[in-house]
């Protein structure tokens, strides 16, 4: 189902991750992303990341709600149908974005994911829901992130 006319993917990185995973995590990045418009939210300027595609400095104060916010954010941005969120701890098979794209009413979240925690040295395989997963219709996840930041400011 390949057609990279239909999907954007937002990266979020907080910058933190060690150096030599940095390098084989953008390696792979790159060989899972192709051709897919990319538009990079990073808390400060690395020219590495800008060869991936738009950027954006994050310059709130971290926390999860900033995630989110974030997220909304460059979601707006995007001029494709559908949105893939990638995230600096997480490795993807190019298939993760090519395989499934949701209904135009629902959020997907690829199950099968690896994370490297960077607080502690260890990775796993978790089956369980994460944005670092998330596949959505762009309009149907800007409409959900507006209301849940009017419900909860």
């Amino acid at each position: 189902m390949t057609n990279v006319e239909d999907l954007t993917i937002i990266y979020i990185t907080s910058n933190e991750t060690p150096p030599e995973w940095k390098k084989f995590h953008l390696e792979k990045l790159k060989e899972a992303i192709g051709l897919y418009p990319v538009i990079v939210v990073s808390r400060e300027f690395d020219p590495e990341l800008a060869e991936l595609g738009q950027m954006i400095i994050d310059s709130e104060p971290k926390s999860y709600s900033n995630i989110y916010y974030q997220l909304l954010r460059a979601t707006k941005m995007a001029t494709t149908k559908y949105v893939a969120m990638a995230e600096d701890d997480t490795l993807y098979h190019p298939q993760h974005f090519t395989y499934f794209r949701p209904q135009d009413n629902e959020v997907a979240y690829n199950m099968s994911k690896w994370s490297l925690f960077t607080w502690r040295p260890e990775f796993s395989l978790k089956g369980r829901l994460t944005n670092a997963a998330l596949i959505a219709p762009k309009e149907y996840l800007i409409d959900a992130l507006e209301e849940r930041f009017r419900v909860w400011p």
